[in-house]
């Protein structure tokens, strides 16, 4: 039967355990040690060349900003107020510093610099720093409120350490290299100081070291075609389930009976957003932070295809040289579909959501959208490829006609 056969399939799934916890690096700053090689922009002698650069900040940051050289401390000054944004869990704005013949992060492993903060200037939420130049720091990030820092001068001292792809460090030439000062639903309303933004080939643990434990996945799954063996304990397949959809298929049914029967055991599934397609960890290691960590793929890989899944199609040229798929709406569509049916046939589940534009009706204006277009995929189904049967020969993922009417209640 083929729902009897799905459960089989399906139960190849990876009920992830983890095996350890990932930590972020917080870097103690000195003396150059021997045979290190740096970059170093201390602002001894002024700003350095670096600017404050709101570009990519669109609507999520509304208060007030600016940089400048800050003399007396011998620091750069950006000056923020985010309490315009405190329903905002993204409100971002930055600093960059921009060179025409590119930066060349050839020689270097880490990105290191000093964030001081005003800890009277504010009352709510906290602020997040992330480093943006191409694909070289990937999706890193540094929570500031929640990242060990000294006192010094009435002001909190935190040390951020971000760690540079060596992959694309050796390959890729960025024109910018962008500081990011992001609040989290915060009032923050002051200043923030930035020092010794260090470039460097050596990477110093002040508070951590990295983890010497092996990754290990610790839960042994298996199944049958009655059963789902978690580490050698069996659960039965329940003989009916009740879903929404009277005229779901089997592959839909074994589906759920698969996910039944591993809430009767004492495993959980793991899942992580576009866990094979978006990466802070290094890329040499695997295309999956999970895997890095525990030794296989999230159980269930969710795919959000906000922004019509854009720069899937460039991440995966990256990851299959010779692919050449299109930059375009119908090129990242069909990157989602291959990067999907490559995590099912390792066995994982995957989801499919949608952030939308906020339909709130505050807006002034009237925005009309019409978007129409078809994309097939001449490979095996989305939903069915490796985990679940199925007998079509390709996928089309179609966006019909679809008009989105956003009119003013004002």
């Amino acid at each position: 039967m083929g729902g009897q056969r799905g459960r089989g399939a399906v139960a190849l799934a990876a009920a992830v355990i983890l095996a350890g916890t990932p930590v972020c690096s917080v870097t103690a700053f000195g003396e150059p040690e021997a045979g290190e090689v740096t970059r170093v922009w201390n602002f001894e002698d002024g700003d350095q060349g670096w600017v404050y650069d709101d570009s990519w900040s669109g609507d999520s940051f509304q208060g007030g900003g600016g940089c400048e050289y800050d003399r007396e401390k011998g620091m750069l000054r950006l000056n923020l107020d985010y309490s315009l944004n405190t329903d905002n869990s993204y409100s971002q704005t930055g600093v960059c510093l921009a060179e025409e013949e590119g930066i060349d992060f050839s020689p270097y492993k880490v990105l290191n610099f000093d964030v001081y903060y005003e800890p009277e200037a504010f009352t709510t939420g906290q602020l997040v720093v992330k480093a943006f130049s191409d694909n070289i720091f990937g999706d890193q990030s540094c929570r500031v409120m929640e990242t060990p820092a000294e006192d010094v001068d009435g002001l909190k001292l935190v040390n951020v350490s971000l760690s540079c792809d060596e992959k694309y460090a050796q390959r890729e030439r960025p024109g910018k290299l962008m500081l990011l000062i992001i609040g989290e639903y915060t009032d923050y309303h002051g200043y923030v100081w930035l020092d010794n933004i260090t470039l460097s080939n050596v990477k110093k643990e002040k508070f951590l070291k990295e983890t010497t434990v092996p990754v290990k996945t610790k839960t042994v799954i298996s199944g049958s075609e009655g059963a789902l063996n978690v580490n050698g304990t069996s659960f039965a397949y329940a003989k009916e389930v009740k879903l929404a959809d009277p005229n779901a298929d089997a592959q839909t049914v074994a589906l759920y009976q698969y996910l039944k029967a591993v809430g009767e055991s004492d495993a959980t599934l793991y899942g992580h957003m576009e866990d094979t397609v978006l990466k802070a960890g290094a890329a040499e290691l695997s295309d999956s932070d999970t895997e890095d960590v525990t030794g296989s793929l999230a159980a269930i890989v969710g795919m959000d295809c906000g922004g019509l899944f854009g720069g899937f199609a460039g991440k995966y040229n990256e990851r299959h040289p010779g692919a050449e798929i299109p930059d375009t709406n119908e090129g990242n569509i069909r990157a989602a579909a291959l990067f999907s049916n490559e995590a099912i046939e390792r066995g994982a589940i995957v989801t499919l959501s949608s952030h939308m534009p906020n339909f709130s009706g505050t807006c002034p204006y009237s925005i009309r959208r019409t978007l129409s277009f078809t994309t097939t995929v001449p490979e095996t189904s989305l939903i069915s490829a490796g985990t679940l049967p199925c007998s079509a020969s390709e996928t089309t993922i179609l966006i019909a006609h679809r008009t989105i009417s956003l009119i003013s209640t004002s």
